[in-house]
């Protein structure tokens, strides 16, 4: 159409349009500039212009352009705006200061040229004569929400902090601040709590005030349980992001959260339904499934805690979270028989953290329960005490390896190391009679069953065994 009419400017107009719509902001500022060539009166596409070039990065060919339209329009609120902005980004800031003192002077009562000027003069470190300016226009005009939070920016960027709690505390209460706003306020009040314990009852306060105003915003209750979360409020923070999900809350961390604090605080059955509700908004959450699977775990449900943590394996992508599912995978499988499974992800555990504790000390324990791979086994239990030389369960483990491989000298100069700490319990003292059964010691044997059996009186097996005088 251009081609065949290029006296037309609505063509040119239209075609800039669709490609500002793509976007192709180059191909806009081509057709732009040939409307200017083609027909130098038309200055319809002045403010367009300028747009896409800002857009482009051309800050001086946008404030070029915004100098003619001026010439041809007169200053108002776009070209002003627009202008203080480029000169602001260009480093510039005496040229937009000068522009915005000029729009906040000739139009005294729009709060946008006010704001512009506030800001600017915020940039240049003017906040003195920046929070004049909001003072006394917040004196003046009641309804002024946004000055109110720009002034409570500005008092506490001038560390101005006891005055910037006060006013923070006013705007909770102000209808004229909207909720989302109210809710930035409460999380600058937690930061300066971070560091100013004094600023608690204030912060505290804020958000009890502020449910009370907004029972029913989710996201309310979510800024309360980040807030007893970082207190370590454990139950309190628990109750808020539970409210926060009955009220719709679709925040991730919502429901992350609560899952954490379930598993902390043993809810088990919470954690599941939790989990299982969450399923429906995150399905491919990793972590989800994680917690499920922890949940049925700690219920003893081991076939549906390994099925939930095979789901949690195929999502996950972070490495700790992926160790942590396989060691759990790990614990399940061996709980249900399914032993080769479990090695498995043990061995998963070790490849990706050759220095995993837990699973050191308790592949190399089962290991040796059933006599498998024992040779394997004492490998695993000798590399976790050269780490922990002094830890008694650890000890106890090693020793077990070794009298799985008939090692009873070795094992049992162990276990005295392990008694001679005076930490041992009734475990730590059957296996030492154990060892001292196998060294045929059986009067010193059946005393250490008889103390351990002073510490566990429930231990049926163990009292078996000072009946029998023998191992069962």
């Amino acid at each position: 159409a251009i081609k065949l009419d290029p006296k037309l400017k609505s063509y040119y107009l239209v075609a800039a349009d669709i490609y500002g719509a793509l976007p192709d902001v180059n191909s806009a500022i081509r057709i732009l500039e040939k409307l200017g060539n083609e027909i130098p009166e038309a200055t319809e596409g002045l403010y367009e212009l300028a747009a896409f070039y800002q857009l482009a990065g051309k800050s001086d060919e946008a404030l070029k352009t915004l100098e003619k339209a001026e010439a041809v329009f007169g200053m108002n609120e776009n070209i002003g705006l627009t202008k203080i902005n480029l000169l602001s980004e260009t480093g510039k800031k005496d040229d937009a200061e000068r522009i915005a003192r000029k729009l906040a002077t000739e139009f005294p009562d729009e709060p946008r040229y006010l704001m512009s000027l506030t800001s600017i003069l915020n940039q240049t470190g003017k906040n003195n004569e920046a929070i004049e300016l909001l003072e006394k226009y917040v004196s003046e005009n009641s309804n002024s929400g946004y000055e109110k939070l720009m002034l409570i920016e500005l008092y506490f960027k001038n560390n101005q902090l006891s005055l910037a709690r006060e006013k923070t505390l006013l705007a909770i209460n102000d209808p004229d601040i909207e909720v989302e706003n109210k809710i930035v306020l409460l999380k600058n009040l937690e930061s300066q709590a971070a560091s100013d314990p004094t600023v608690m009852d204030d912060l505290l306060k804020a958000l009890e005030n502020l449910k009370k105003q907004e029972a029913d915003v989710p996201e309310i209750w979510l800024a309360g349980g980040d807030i007893y979360f970082s207190l370590k409020l454990l139950s309190e923070a628990r109750d808020h992001y539970s409210k926060a999900i009955q009220l719709g809350a679709k925040a991730y961390q919502a429901w992350s959260n609560l899952a954490i604090l379930d598993a902390q605080l043993n809810l088990n059955d919470s954690l599941i339904s939790v989990t299982e509700k969450g399923f429906e908004l995150f399905p491919n959450s990793a972590e989800l499934w994680y917690f499920n699977g922890y949940g049925w775990f700690q219920k003893k449900k081991y076939s549906n805690a390994c099925t939930s943590l095979e789901q949690a394996k195929s999502l996950a992508t972070d490495k700790n979270l992926t160790i942590e599912i396989n060691r759990l995978l790990g614990e399940g499988y061996q709980s249900t028989g399914k032993f080769e499974a479990s090695e498995k992800c043990f061995e998963a555990v070790l490849l990706s953290d050759t220095h995993h504790e837990l699973v050191l000390n308790n592949y190399s324990f089962y290991l040796s329960i059933r006599g498998h791979k024992l040779e394997l086994a004492e490998e695993l239990s000798e590399r976790l005490i050269r780490l922990f030389p002094d830890n008694n369960t650890y000890l106890d483990t090693y020793a077990w390896v070794l009298f799985a491989r008939g090692k009873y000298k070795e094992a049992r100069k162990i276990m005295e190391k392990v008694i001679q700490t005076g930490g041992a319990n009734a475990v730590h003292l059957e296996h030492y009679g154990d060892i001292l059964f196998k060294l045929n010691e059986t009067d010193m044997a059946i005393k250490q069953w008889e103390l351990a059996l002073s510490m566990n009186s429930r231990n049926d097996l163990l009292r078996k065994k000072i009946l029998n005088r023998k191992l069962n």
